[in-house]
């Protein structure tokens, strides 16, 4: 009595799952919220204020690559290698995604930078950094030139 129960379930599941796949079809395709490989400029200064102090801003270059709201990028200044590897994600929100970023900074013996901000316009991420070698600002993540 079993097996027909369970061939007639695989047989609706086929039947239902074609038809659930082409509902939402015609609405516009999501757009990514960061382009798959770019160049960035970080901007920090070294205070919670919301707003970047130009007195005490510092800023360098990474590369970052994202897929699946996944993201990796260096530092592109060599002397800065030790410096820039970042990983992070990217979290849907409404209305707008929120970006968490961690550098690794081997060259300050396990410095770790993290970073919680969110995508103020297009191409354009700001929000706040904690260094676990001490020290606390705001950020400004801004794209140079998507690859």
């Amino acid at each position: 009595m079993k097996k027909p129960v369970i061939a007639l379930a695989v047989i609706a599941a086929c039947l239902v799952v074609p038809v659930a796949r082409m509902v939402g079809q015609d609405k516009e395709p999501v757009k990514e919220p960061l382009p798959h490989h770019g160049v960035w400029k970080l901007e920090m200064d070294d205070k919670i204020d919301g707003s970047l102090d130009p007195r005490s801003t510092g800023s360098h270059e990474f590369k970052l690559s994202v897929v699946n709201n996944r993201l990796v990028g260096r530092n592109t200044d060599p002397k800065w290698a030790n410096e820039g590897h970042m990983t992070g994600d990217i979290v849907a929100g409404d209305p707008t995604p929120l970006v968490f970023i961690r550098q690794d900074r081997t060259a300050h013996k396990g410095g770790v930078t993290f970073y919680c901000g969110k995508l103020t316009k297009d191409g354009v991420c700001e929000g706040t950094y904690y260094a676990n070698t001490g020290g606390t600002g705001d950020f400004r993540l801004t794209l140079q030139k998507a690859e």
